[in-house]
């Protein structure tokens, strides 16, 4: 997905209009002109990033993969990197890693560093002329460091010789499964076990759809198609892959904002309450991601839940998106919480949260460079380590029912008894803290003020870069499930269905190029609907569950327990029992909330901070808190907690 920056020439679509912006008048207001009414106006910054937020407001983007749309804008061809054929996804990669290096020059005067690049690229094996380079590069810069601009124009001439969705599903799930271990298998003996995996499902098909045999060669393609990294580290061992193929960036303090973040989790160093039944809760999960030139902190993600792909992904968009929010959530908070923008690099521990390949795709459709740090040593990302220092000795370890650090700092002290701050507020402190204590006071780490530092980078380097549209990164964020039918009822996934006209359109088109499988994401925070991948038309399909009253506002998590306590009582599965225990919950709640029982279960069903601030910039609020109410009652039901957390552990799994 293309990034933007608001200056002169940017143009964007806002109720059903297009807009250009002339100039930049006065810092932060813009003279914008209504291309369809010849019309010119004042736009303030505030105003452009608040509509963008919302939805509102769409930019126009550039590059090779861009296409003319209705109402005279450019818009992507391509809207999510993930769901391209992993071969064309592999030529793009490789096409990146070739420019990469290249990135951090700029100016007319780079031919020598592109023939430079070219002879290292060919003592490494690879023949790529420095013209090929400079053509991949025009394309990715002026895309606005969009991958998608890096695809091979096969993409556009039809299926080819592709395998088939099956066999690579085959083929993928084999690689995984023998090839990706410490037994070392080798591929020779994959290619075997695939042939007769093929064979015996073969025997059972006509002659016109069997699978073909695949050679040991496409088998071997595809294992070389895999991140050697990856790779490399589920055979040999994390500290094997990373002496082998790790790479630590040694440079000193980035020149601007948003060059190198940083991100990391912590399990705060507090008990918090339940807001309504002021029961103890727990402690919950902070991630944060921290800009390294400006000290500024410019994302957050708080949840009960432990670390994952769901909250690595929540805190990035929180970075990336601007903090209007905070006026109408917090409005006693004085100063405002400037940080925002798609940054270059990402720095992050080993993590397997961080390992996901759903992450390393988002970041390469971005432009952003994903680095790890070496196993076991945090120091490498020092900044963010340096603010959950501070966080904790500024504003954590003040807090009623505050766990400290260690033992000496305890003394006789019971966080679970003196714990008195509710979670929600707690929320609420964090934001205070960062915006109107932290950000405004001088840090010997980076010798200034954050949020000075950070207006003085914007001064000097102009806006931060946008993305093209909120609504479809949102999306693109959410957790893959792949290998779907669509059946006459739609498509089942969890034991709900899922259909439209749309999706049944598409079913059709799917079988006339004898398409049998699909893709869709989903939001973990809202299973009330899917986004199905058309990869005929390369869009989405936003496809409701059939059953609203019951998955509205419903995250996966409350689902999967539904579904585990009718499964204890043996009934039948089906949307007449889904609701009816719904409601039987719902009955409930005012008596079981109350009970001490389950109280570590309601923990696991508060919002997270992205539904907090979700749930106060959009018209469904009160509803959303009616559902996020029955929610904490559902789980009071649990009598067994080792149950309980056997779904905590299948719910948190990407």
């Amino acid at each position: 997905m293309n990034t933007v920056t608001i200056m002169k020439g940017t143009r964007f679509m806002m109720n059903n209009c297009v807009f250009e912006i002339l100039k930049e008048q006065l810092p932060g207001k813009f003279v914008v002109k209504n291309l369809n009414q010849n019309s010119e106006s004042l736009s303030d910054l505030k105003d452009l990033l608040r509509f963008h937020e919302k939805g509102e407001l769409t930019f126009e983007v550039t590059g090779p993969r861009t296409s003319l749309s209705d109402e005279g804008v450019r818009e992507n061809k391509i809207v999510d990197f993930s769901m391209l054929p992993e071969n064309s996804k592999e030529v793009a990669s490789r096409r990146y890693e070739a420019i990469k290096p290249l990135l951090r020059f700029k100016g007319n005067k780079m031919q020598p560093y592109f023939e430079e690049r070219s002879a290292e690229l060919r003592l490494m094996g690879h023949e790529v002329s420095a013209l090929t380079l400079r053509r991949w590069f025009d394309f990715f810069v002026n895309s606005g460091n969009d991958i998608n601009a890096l695809v091979p124009n096969t993409m556009d001439c039809g299926k080819g010789t592709r395998l088939s969705s099956e066999l690579e599903m085959i083929i993928d799930g084999f690689v995984e499964t023998y090839y990706a271990k410490r037994e070392k298998i080798q591929a020779t003996d994959v290619h075997l076990r695939i042939v007769t995996e093929v064979e015996n499902k073969n025997k059972f098909r006509t002659l016109d759809t069997k699978l073909d045999i695949p050679s040991y060669n496409t088998v071997l393609r595809r294992i070389k198609q895999k991140d050697p990294y990856e790779m490399m580290e589920k055979r040999e061992g994390e500290k094997h892959a990373f002496d082998k193929l790790g790479h630590v960036n040694t440079l000193g303090k980035p020149a601007r904002a948003l060059d190198v973040i940083e991100m990391d989790h912590t399990k705060l160093d507090v008990f918090v309450v339940d807001d309504e039944t002021r029961l103890p809760l727990g402690r919950p999960w902070l991630t944060t991601a921290v800009d390294k030139a400006t000290g500024s902190i410019v994302g957050i993600y708080i949840d009960f839940h432990p670390p994952s792909y769901v909250s690595v992904m929540k805190a990035l968009s929180h970075a990336m998106s601007s903090k209007y929010y905070v006026k109408e959530l917090y409005p006693d908070i004085k100063n405002e919480w400037g940080a925002y923008g798609v940054p270059k690099l990402l720095k992050v521990d080993n993590g397997k949260e961080f390992r996901s390949s759903s992450l390393d795709d988002a970041c390469k459709q971005l432009g952003i460079e994903l680095q790890f740090c070496p196993p076991r040593k945090p120091w490498y990302k020092g900044t963010v380590e340096r603010t959950f220092r501070t966080l904790n000795s500024q504003l954590i370890h003040q807090i009623p029912g505050t766990t400290f650090s260690n033992v000496v700092q305890k003394k006789d002290y019971d966080p679970v008894k003196n714990a008195t701050v509710g979670y929600q507020k707690l929320i609420k402190l964090i934001h205070s803290w960062i915006i109107d204590e932290y950000s405004q006071q001088f840090h010997k780490g980076i010798k200034g003020v954050p949020a000075r530092l950070w207006a003085e980078s914007i001064e000097k380097w102009g806006h931060p870069p946008l993305l093209q549209s909120k609504p479809m990164w949102d999306v693109v964020l959410g957790k893959l499930k792949k290998g779907s039918t669509v059946q006459r009822t739609g498509i089942q996934f969890q034991n709900l269905y899922y259909n439209s006209s749309a999706l049944q359109d598409l079913k059709r088109n799917c079988m006339k190029k004898d398409i049998k499988h699909v893709s869709f994401k989903y939001d973990p925070y809202d299973i009330s609907k899917i986004h199905v991948y058309d990869e005929l038309e390369r869009k989405y399909l936003e496809v409701p569950c059939t059953d609203q009253a019951y998955s509205f506002g419903l995250t996966e998590f409350s689902h999967r327990c539904i579904l585990r306590q009718l499964n204890k009582a043996k009934k039948n599965v089906n949307l007449s029992e889904l609701s009816q225990a719904k409601e039987r919950f719902l009955k409930d709640v005012e008596e079981e909330k109350r009970k001490t029982k389950g109280v570590r279960a309601a923990a696991l069903t508060q919002p997270s901070s992205a539904q907090i601030i979700s749930s106060a910039t959009t018209k469904d609020a009160k509803a959303e808190i009616e559902v996020a109410q029955v929610e904490r009652s559902l789980f009071l039901r649990f009598e067994d907690e080792e149950e309980l957390w056997e779904v905590v552990n299948n719910a948190n799994v990407e």
